[in-house]
């Protein structure tokens, strides 16, 4: 691929689709996958010289957006790692689960429909991710997302 990654613009995108996913019913994002669900890999991504070729680099570097662009609380909600199945291409694997509030990005809220994500009100993405504020524990993941207090009080 000659172009060269614009890393602001791909970096909107994967935050946008992780705010989908946090205000809706949570989902995983394949990076470094083609639409028909091979890995591609995410060797021209690497090159740039924010990440030096470094999995460690790149993976700080989407840690840290979702903290910055999401913040901290919806970060609790999401996992992400190297998948090393992916024979031999590197494919970053993001898996979301619903957040117990709305969150938005560059103030404006988006949900996952179907396939794709689409940009909400506040009180629609409350009334739909409202169902969904119980514990929950990822097994494949080992990731274990705090509940709320009410949460706790409602299983004791």
């Amino acid at each position: 691929n000659a172009m060269k990654p614009d890393i602001e613009k791909q970096t909107y995108n994967i935050m946008k689709e992780l705010c989908a996913f946090l205000n809706h019913k949570g989902g995983t994002l394949y990076l470094g996958v083609n639409d028909e669900g091979g890995g591609a890999g995410l060797e021209e991504d690497m090159k740039h010289p924010m990440f030096r070729d470094s999995r460690d680099k790149y993976d700080t570097y989407v840690r840290n957006q979702i903290v910055k662009h999401l913040g901290q609380e919806a970060s609790h909600c999401i996992d992400a790692a190297f998948d090393d199945d992916a024979k031999g291409r590197d494919v970053y694997v993001i898996t979301v689960l619903p957040c117990e509030h709305p969150v938005k990005l560059a103030g404006k809220y988006f949900q996952r429909h179907g396939s794709s994500s689409r940009q909400v009100d506040k009180d629609y993405a409350w009334k739909s991710s409202a169902p969904s504020n119980w514990c929950r524990v990822l097994s494949s993941c080992s990731l274990l997302i705090r509940c709320t207090v009410m949460s706790v009080l409602q299983v004791l």
